[in-house]
């Protein structure tokens, strides 16, 4: 990341440059055609040199390869362009002499100052060269020079030199000095923005037009969008249920609110808010830090649910004594009168509701019993294929099931191993088979289906039912819930026990009208070595 930064910082160097001595050559190009009136420069060759240079370096700047040889190169060439330029408008009494300074200024903060000096030598090299030809005749000169002595050029071109170097030294020292601060500067905004985007609440922050300026790595996790993409976008583009104004955050404040995320699911997310002030206290955007509420409303209804569970769990040593021994001793006596022959037929009908409604109580109490003081699991390494297999002949084996109703089976592998309690793991499978069946009263399809995703073993039992309301869905785990007439409110609370004992997960996917999906996730077990 670092090094990418560096990287467009150059290059963004390298543009000002390049576009800089366009415009410095181009003007003062320019005032030589028009003040000094040199008609021996040859000034349109000279720019057309640099329009062509400029597209050299711009096709390699475009590659982004070999960056400090390429500024090599400007320089040098920079150098030598100059030192023609000077030739051509009279060497020591040339006004363009004072370009050297702008290239070695670019050199000194472009390049180490070791370099610079070396770039210096060269333009002072090529500076003192273009006067000892001129000296020598060789170079055309003019009449100011030539009633110039040899000591007064001496003196100028010592003077120059002089300058060039005191102003490679100063400018070296005081790039040498911005280098170090805007290390510094990179450093700690590093050292921030790596605090910020460690943080495990979300952080976004939004200037006064309603652009997104940050957006932190919880962010990016909670909500679904990357950095990349929400940064510099309009909020309203992004979250269009929730638009701020400026105004109405002016003061800190904490709030609740769903917002909607990138695949557009509603995120329940705990907001603090507060403005983003300069030090002259104006607002100049807003600061969003929020965390996720879900987790917290989930713990919520546990908490919610263990305490409904442990006032059941000291009724129900209770409920089984005064409930199910009269229970089973009037279910007994109903047996033994059914089975008398001076009963009649309609005293038998009696009879007979009397023991279903019997098995009705009983399998309530059970239900409420094993909800409130679920049985501790007996974990083994257990093939869920060969379970779901179990719960299909117990389907199949019942006399209740409505035989318009088609059960498919589909697995992608038949070695999903589960560290689990398969007796409890089985009657969790067989309750949401039974529910999914009773939410097709009038035939349908029951579609089993078994993948691994993301180490978990992704159980999926899909209906063409009736579906279920947002409502429904709300309290479907809930004691006593029930959606079916023959239901007892029970069993879906049971699974979601068993799930939870098991460090699984359970999820509803259902639409009224739309049929109901239960995906059910256990942890994956590790293989043996016999496998």
């Amino acid at each position: 990341m670092r090094i990418v930064e560096y990287t467009r910082e150059k290059i963004s160097r390298i543009k000002v440059l390049i576009i800089a001595r366009l415009l410095i050559a181009i003007v003062l190009l320019g005032m030589g055609t028009f003040v000094f009136r040199a008609e021996n420069i040859p000034f349109y060759q000279l720019i057309s040199v640099i329009f062509l240079l400029t597209i050299a370096y711009g096709i390699l700047l475009k590659k982004k390869m070999y960056l400090n040889s390429l500024i090599h190169v400007q320089i040098i060439a920079d150098i030598i362009w100059i030192g023609i330029l000077i030739s051509y408008s009279g060497g020591v009494d040339s006004a363009f002499t004072l370009l050297y300074i702008l290239s070695i200024i670019s050199a000194s903060l472009l390049l180490s100052s070791k370099e610079s000096l070396i770039l210096t030598s060269l333009a002072v090299a090529t500076y003192f060269i273009i006067i000892f030809l001129q000296y020598k005749g060789v170079m055309p000169f003019t009449e100011a020079y030539q009633s110039r002595s040899g000591s007064m050029v001496i003196y100028v071109v010592c003077l120059q030199a002089m300058i060039f170097y005191l102003m490679s030294i100063s400018s070296g020292i005081l790039s040498e000095n911005l280098r170090h601060k805007v290390k510094q500067i990179r450093k700690l905004r590093n050292f921030t923005d790596n605090i910020l985007q460690n943080m495990a609440s979300g952080l976004i922050s939004v200037d006064p037009n309603g652009i997104i300026s940050y957006f932190n790595q919880a962010a990016s996790d909670m909500l679904g969008y990357q950095r990349e993409e929400a940064v510099g976008t309009a909020w309203k583009a992004l979250f269009p249920d929730n638009i701020i104004k400026m105004k109405n955050y002016i003061p800190s404040l904490q709030f609740g609110a769903d917002i909607r995320k990138k695949n557009g699911d509603l995120l329940l997310i705990g907001f603090s808010v507060s403005p983003l002030k300069t030090d002259d206290g104006e607002i100049e955007g807003i600061i969003f830090i929020f965390r996720d509420l879900s987790a917290i409303k989930e713990l919520e209804r546990k908490l919610s649910q263990n305490d409904r569970l442990a006032l059941m769990g000291k009724m129900s040593a209770k409920i089984a004594h005064e409930v199910r021994n009269p229970l089973a001793s009037l279910r007994g006596s109903a047996e033994m009168l059914k089975e008398d022959d001076k009963i009649g037929s309609s005293s038998k009908k009696l009879l007979e509701l009397i023991i279903r409604e019997s098995d009705k109580i009983n399998e309530r109490v059970t239900g409420f019993l094993n909800l409130s003081k679920p049985a501790k699991p007996k974990l083994k390494r257990c093939n869920i294929h060969t379970i779901i297999k179990n719960v299909l002949v117990l389907l199949r084996s019942r006399g209740d099931v409505n035989p318009e109703i088609n059960i498919e089976y589909n697995v992608s592998s038949n070695k999903l191993f589960s560290l689990v309690d398969e007796e409890q793991i089985e009657r969790m499978f067989l309750n949401l088979c039974l529910n999914a069946i009773q939410a097709m009263p009038e035939g349908g399809t029951l579609t089993i289906g078994a993948d691994i995703r993301e180490k978990m073993i992704e159980i999926r039992f899909t209906d063409t039912g009736k579906g279920l309301s947002e409502n429904e869905k709300k309290n479907l785990f809930d004691p006593f819930s029930t959606t079916s007439e023959r239901g007892t409110g029970l069993g879906l609370s049971i699974v979601r026990e068993i799930i939870d004992t098991h460090n699984g997960q359970i999820e509803v996917i259902s639409k009224k009208g739309e049929g109901s999906t239960f995906i059910v996730k256990l942890p994956v077990a590790e293989k043996n070595d016999n496998e």
